[in-house]
C-alpha cells in the first residue's frame, strides 16, 4: 500500500486499524514495519514542529527589535492616504506632533501644522501622490508641549498592497536649531547692513537730529524691540531729554526729561560707563525705573553710554514690554549703533568750532580787506588829483606795498596760530589734571584709614583716569607734531637702534624680543623710525595674558624700500579690527581696563605714511599679530 498518497484522514485510520491489531497480536512483520516507520515519522514531525516553534520566537523578538528601532527612531515616521490621514506613525513622530499616538491614529495631518503652513502641506502630499516622485518641503508644525517647530518633511509614495489603497510614507526631520540659526545669521547680517548705512549717513554729514532719528528706527527693527531711545545729558548733568526715539506715546519724544541720577537706569548706566543689561525691571535692585519706563510698561532692556570727549553725550537704550533675554551680538549691534552717533556728534561739535574759528578769521580778513580797499581808494584819488605829483604817489605806493606785506605776514601768523591751536590747548589741559592727580594724591595721605573701601576704590579710579588723560594728552600732542616737526637725517644702523629701543622699553623679564641678523643702515629720520619700533614692540607685549611673550622683529628688501615687520604670539586681532586699531582713541580691551591711550597705533600709521610708506596687520584670535611697514631707502625728507 502507498501511503504516501493516502489522505492524511485515511492514514489516521489505517493506523488506528493497525495499531488494535498489533494489540492483539495480529498483523505480522508488516504491521510492526509500519508502526516503525510511523514511529520515525512522529519524531520527525516533533522535531519539525519545535524548529518551527524556534522561528516563530526568533521571527517575534525580530519583530520586537524592529518595532522599537521604528518607534525610538530620531527621525519621526508617519504613513498617510491621499487626504493626508495619519494611517501610522512611530513614538517619535507622536512625540514631535504632541498628543498621544492613539490620538493621532486617523487625524488630518494638517492640522498639527501651524495655520498659514496647512496650504503649504496639503500641496506636498498632493504632488508626491500624483506623480510618485519623492517631494521635500518645510514647514512649521505645532507642538502641544514646545509651542511649534521647524520641520523637514520627505514623503515618498509606497507601493500598495493587494486590494489596499495607495499611502505614502513621510520622515520627519526637527530643523527647529537650523532654522534658528540661520535665522540668526540672517538678522545679524540684517543689523550689519543697517550698521553699514548709518555710518554712510553719517559720513555724508546729515543732521545729527536726523541721524538720531535714524539710529532707533534701526534699533527698533534690528532688535524688533517696542521702544527705542538717544536721552541727551543736558548742561548741569542732572537731567537727560528725550532727544529721539521709537514707540513712546504722541508729544513725549522732543519733551520728556529723565532723572541722570544713579538710582535711575540711565543714571546707572552713566555711572557705571558700560552697558546694563535688564532682564526684568520689576525685579531689579541695582536702580529704578523712570516714570518713562514704568507709565509703559517696560520690563526688559538694554543701556549703553553714547561717549564723548571730556563728557558723555548721553544714553542710547532699546526696551521691551515682555521679558526677554539679551544676547552678547545684541549689545554689540546696539554698542556699534551708539559708536556711529557719537563720531558723528563729535565730529559735528568739531565742525562748530572750526567753523566759529573760521568765520572770526573771515571777520577779521574782511575788515583788513576793508581797510586796503579804503586806503587804496584813498590813493586812487590821490593820483587822480595830484598826477604831476610823481614822487609823492611813489612814497604812497611803497607805504601801501609795505602794508600788503605786513598784512600778508599778519595773515600767515594768524594761520600759524591756528595751526597750533590744539598743541596749545593740550598743554593748558596738563595744568589742570596735574592739580586733579596733587589733590588726589593728598586726599589718599590725609585720609589714610580714615575712607570706607569704596571711597579708596574712587580716589584710585580719580588717580587712573588722570593718567590716562595725561596719556591721551600727551599722545595728541605726539600725533600733531608729525608732518610738522621732522628731524634730521643721519646714517641709522637699524641694529643699534633697535637695541637701544628695547633697551628704553624695560621689557619685563618673561619678554623676548629676537632681531634678524640681517638689519640694514638707512639715511633718514632716527627719531621718527625709532617711534615706529617702539609702539609697535610696546603694542605686542602690551596685550599679552600669559608668563611668556615672544616677538620678532624682521626685515625684508622690496626694492626701492625695506619691508620691516614685528609679530608676536600674543592672543592675536580679530579680522574686523584690523582697520580699528589704526583709528585714534580705539583699544580692544575695555577703556575701564586697558591702560593705552589708543593713539599708539594711529601714530604709528599717520609716521609712516608721512615718510612715504605703508602699514598692514596680519591677525586672527589667538593666532599672534604681525604689522608690517615699509620705509623708503633713501628718505626724501629735508634736514
Amino acid at each position: 500500500m502507498d501511503y504516501k498518497k493516502l489522505s492524511k484522514k485515511a492514514l489516521i485510520k489505517h493506523l488506528i486499524t493497525l495499531q488494535a491489531a498489533a494489540t492483539k497480536g495480529q498483523g505480522g512483520d508488516e504491521t510492526k514495519r509500519l508502526l516503525h516507520e510511523l514511529q520515525i515519522q512522529q519524531i520527525e514531525l516533533e522535531v519539525q514542529n519545535r524548529e518551527l516553534r524556534e522561528s516563530q520566537q526568533a521571527l517575534e523578538e525580530s519583530r520586537d527589535r524592529y518595532a522599537n528601532l521604528y518607534d525610538f527612531a530620531p527621525v519621526g515616521y508617519v504613513i498617510l492616504d491621499e487626504k493626508g490621514i495619519i494611517k501610522e506613525l512611530n513614538l517619535t513622530a507622536s512625540k514631535m506632533l504632541g498628543p498621544e499616538r492613539a490620538e493621532l491614529l486617523g487625524s488630518p495631518f494638517a492640522n498639527r501644522a501651524v495655520k498659514g503652513a496647512r496650504k503649504q502641506f496639503l500641496t506636498h502630499i498632493r504632488q508626491v501622490f500624483q506623480s510618485g516622485q519623492r517631494g521635500v518641503t518645510e514647514l512649521k508644525m505645532q507642538n502641544s508641549d514646545t509651542g511649534s517647530l521647524h520641520m523637514r518633511l520627505e514623503s515618498v509614495l509606497l507601493r500598495p498592497a493587494k486590494g489596499k489603497s495607495k499611502a505614502c510614507h513621510t520622515a520627519m526631520i526637527d530643523i527647529t536649531e537650523r532654522t534658528r540659526v540661520e535665522q540668526a545669521l540672517t538678522t545679524h547680517v540684517h543689523q550689519q547692513a543697517g550698521v553699514a548705512n548709518l555710518g554712510q549717513s553719517a559720513l555724508a554729514g546729515i543732521d545729527v537730529d536726523e541721524l538720531c532719528d535714524q539710529a532707533v528706527i534701526l534699533a527698533a527693527e534690528g532688535l524688533q524691540v517696542d521702544f527705542t531711545k538717544v536721552l541727551e545729558l543736558v548742561p548741569g548733568g542732572e537731567e537727560l531729554f528725550l532727544r529721539a526715539g521709537v514707540g513712546w506715546e504722541e508729544g513725549i519724544v522732543g519733551e520728556a526729561m529723565v532723572g541722570a541720577g544713579k538710582d535711575s537706569q540711565p543714571g546707572y548706566t552713566l555711572f557705571s560707563n558700560e552697558p546694563v543689561v535688564v532682564e526684568d525691571l520689576r525685579q531689579e535692585t541695582r536702580f529704578s525705573g523712570p516714570a518713562l519706563l514704568d507709565d509703559h510698561g517696560v520690563v526688559s532692556g538694554i543701556s549703553i553710554v553714547i561717549p564723548g570727549r571730556g563728557k558723555p553725550f548721553g544714553v542710547f537704550g532699546i526696551h521691551t514690554i515682555e521679558k526677554r533675554i539679551f544676547s552678547k551680538e545684541d549689545i554689540n549691534f546696539l554698542q556699534a549703533v551708539s559708536n556711529i552717533l557719537a563720531a558723528e556728534i563729535e565730529r559735528k561739535r568739531a565742525e562748530t568750532a572750526l567753523q566759529d574759528e573760521h568765520d572770526a578769521l573771515e571777520v577779521r580778513v574782511k575788515e583788513r580787506t576793508a581797510e586796503l580797499v579804503r586806503i587804496n581808494d584813498e590813493l586812487e584819488n590821490e593820483v587822480a588829483e595830484r598826477r604831476r605829483a610823481e614822487r609823492k604817489l611813489q612814497e604812497l605806493n611803497e607805504t601801501l606795498e609795505q602794508r600788503v606785506a605786513n598784512r600778508t605776514v599778519e595773515a600767515k601768523r594768524r594761520a600759524e596760530e591756528l595751526e597750533q591751536f590744539a598743541y596749545v590747548a593740550s598743554h593748558d589741559l596738563k595744568a589742570p589734571l596735574r592739580g586733579v592727580a596733587n589733590l588726589a594724591d593728598w586726599l589718599q595721605e590725609d585720609l589714610a584709614g580714615t575712607l570706607s573701601d569704596s571711597s579708596d576704590e574712587l580716589l584710585v579710579l580719580l588717580l587712573d583716569r588722570v593718567q590716562r588723560m595725561q596719556m591721551l594728552i600727551d599722545g595728541l600732542l605726539e600725533y600733531s607734531r608729525v608732518g610738522r616737526m621732522r628731524g634730521a637725517r643721519e646714517m641709522v644702523d637699524i641694529s643699534e637702534m633697535l637695541a637701544e629701543t628695547i633697551d628704553s622699553l624695560a621689557l619685563p623679564e618673561h619678554v623676548v624680543v629676537d632681531v634678524a641678523p640681517d638689519m640694514p643702515t638707512l639715511h633718514t629720520d632716527r627719531l621718527r623710525l625709532g617711534q615706529v619700533f617702539a609702539n609697535l614692540i610696546d603694542n605686542a607685549i602690551k596685550h599679552y595674558r600669559n608668563d611668556q611673550a615672544h616677538v620678532w622683529v624682521g626685515v625684508r628688501d622690496s626694492g626701492s624700500f625695506y619691508e620691516f615687520s614685528v609679530a608676536d604670539d600674543g592672543p592675536g586681532i580679530a579680522p574686523q579690527y584690523h582697520q580699528k586699531v589704526f583709528m585714534m582713541f580705539q583699544t580692544l580691551d575695555p577703556k575701564d581696563v586697558s591702560n593705552s591711550s589708543g593713539i599708539g597705533l594711529a601714530l604709528v600709521k599717520k609716521i609712516v605714511e608721512e615718510y612715504g610708506g605703508s602699514i598692514t596687520l596680519e591677525s586672527s584670535e589667538d593666532k599672534g599679530a604681525t604689522f608690517r611697514f615699509t620705509w623708503l631707502k633713501h628718505s626724501g625728507l629735508d634736514s
